[in-house]
């Protein structure tokens, strides 16, 4: 791709070996993805940086990378980026398992053109009847190419990985207060706060990306465990839960493309 794409990944320093992790999973499933990962500056980050080299974007925050002060780091990150701007949103907690290269190609295709209201674009759908969309709703239906969108009416699955315009992360983290005590707080905050006025996220139909949780309760997943073992190793300081979960699942008639 000739354009890169700021991914702004939610991280902090224990974290920051699931952070390393997400991204090199990007480099084998998406080789030729535009992003470049923009990361809260610290020691550990730029451990990072060192080993991934120009993928990776270092940036100075009030607050450094310390857990609990996510809305500082967000905003900092956030801070030279016009409203209208596409970002890539990526929290250290996921990880891509597959993508279909040409669907995620065709959305990135699209961006420039996409009418100003559309302000997000989530390639993974987590089940096959999502609550987040209306059924029945056809006037809701955005298409690009060959794959059809569906509008989420608020920040429900906020926390996937998703193509963002800058007012909607903004507008969100905004809202927080300043310390955070742990991420799963966030996920009670987000549901109380509306996306900001003319601003509509869509979902994909079917899925074209699915992502691996790398957490569960403090513990690194089965799944994520095992990714990390073949190609890191395990960092120190977690324990490995019996869970595996994956979100989304790949369609039958994509299985083989992609």
């Amino acid at each position: 791709m000739n354009t890169s794409i700021p991914a702004i990944v939610l991280t902090c320093q224990r974290y920051a070996p699931l952070a390393e992790h997400m991204i090199t999973c990007y480099q084998r499933v998406w080789p030729d993805s535009p992003f470049r990962f923009h990361l809260p500056d610290g020691q550990d980050t730029r451990d990072i940086a060192a080993r991934l080299g120009s993928r990776v974007v270092l940036r100075e925050t009030s607050e450094g990378n310390e857990r609990g002060r996510f809305r500082a780091a967000v905003l900092d990150m956030l801070k030279n980026f016009h409203d209208d701007e596409w970002v890539y949103w990526c929290p250290d907690d996921k990880y891509p398992i597959w993508v279909n290269r040409r669907i995620a190609q065709n959305v990135v295709a699209s961006l420039c053109e996409a009418p100003s209201d559309i302000s997000g674009l989530c390639l993974t759908k987590r089940q096959s009847r999502d609550k987040t969309m209306r059924a029945g709703d056809e006037s809701c239906e955005y298409w690009i190419r060959d794959a059809a969108f569906r509008e989420i009416h608020n920040y429900k699955r906020i926390w996937l990985h998703q193509f963002l315009r800058v007012r909607v992360l903004r507008h969100l983290f905004e809202r927080f207060p300043p310390v955070i005590e742990s991420a799963k707080v966030m996920d009670t905050l987000h549901r109380q706060i509306d996306l900001p006025a003319g601003s509509r996220r869509l979902m994909i139909k079917r899925n074209a990306m699915v992502l691996g949780e790398s957490t569960h309760r403090g513990m690194i997943t089965a799944n994520c465990a095992e990714s990390l073992l073949r190609h890191q190793g395990l960092p120190n300081g977690f324990r490995v839960s019996e869970q595996r979960i994956v979100i989304g699942k790949r369609p039958w008639h994509w299985r083989f493309t992609g």
